[in-house]
């Protein structure tokens, strides 16, 4: 005799279909957040997220599911209007990783920053499972400075290590070099006793005494670190 049996341990459960990735989507989806944050209703941004969220953000302050409502509540600004361009995106196993450029218009300025987002699927629609952000850094407007006050930077500085920089000049242009080095580099005057290096987020800044003049080299790095480089001696400009 030939038994058949069905359905004795149940039928084997379906797989849920992934969820569409396009472009579009994955637009639409970091709007909604930004719309979220900037309204600061944490209800909705956390409807976006999964559970094991981790936002970081361009300070490299780090954020967990549990202290979003706080910050979306505590930092979202009404004023705030926001733009998604250039999305890319690829699927990697069963998450999908999108970077994108957002364009904030706030306080009558245009900032820009480009984030990563992880998505992982969940009953069909795809939610945050990671942020991270990097601002995009624009190049500061530069100012015309007499020769004579660019004359008050030219000298040797010593870095706290007993690095040697020499700040130099020829004629409307201050150079920056190290001691040994054979290269050197161009600083963009930004203002009053302030330059920057082109295309880096590193700027600086002379000090002067309480008669005006110039007694160091405040070098500002990305990560809020000042660097006092003393003036130690003065070199001839060209």
């Amino acid at each position: 005799m030939i038994f058949v049996f069905f359905g004795i341990f149940g039928a084997a459960p379906l797989l849920a279909e992934p969820p569409a990735a396009t472009a579009d989507i994955f637009r639409d989806l970091v709007q909604r957040r930004l719309s979220a944050y900037a309204s600061g209703d944490a209800d909705t941004y956390l409807s976006l997220i999964d559970p094991q969220f981790v936002h970081i953000y361009d300070n490299g302050r780090r954020r967990t599911y549990s202290e979003i409502s706080e910050m979306v509540r505590g930092l979202g600004n009404q004023d705030a209007r926001h733009r998604v361009e250039n999305v890319n995106f690829r699927l990697v196993g069963d998450l999908a990783i999108a970077d994108v450029i957002v364009v904030e218009y706030i306080y009558g300025l245009e900032l820009r920053w480009r984030e990563t987002d992880v998505f992982r699927p969940d009953q069909g629609r795809w939610r945050f499972l990671h942020h991270q952000e990097t601002a995009i850094l624009g190049a500061p407007e530069p100012v015309l400075i007499d020769e004579a006050t660019l004359q008050d930077y030219v000298g040797r500085y010593q870095h706290p290590d007993g690095v040697i920089e020499v700040i130099s000049r020829e004629g409307t242009k201050l150079f920056s070099q190290m001691e040994g080095d054979a290269s050197r580099n161009a600083l963009v005057t930004i203002g009053a006793d302030a330059f920057a290096f082109p295309g880096d987020a590193v700027f600086t800044y002379f000090g002067r005494d309480r008669t005006g003049k110039v007694t160091q080299l405040n070098m500002r790095h990305l990560t809020g670190k000042i660097v006092v480089a003393r003036k130690i001696g003065s070199i001839n400009a060209r």
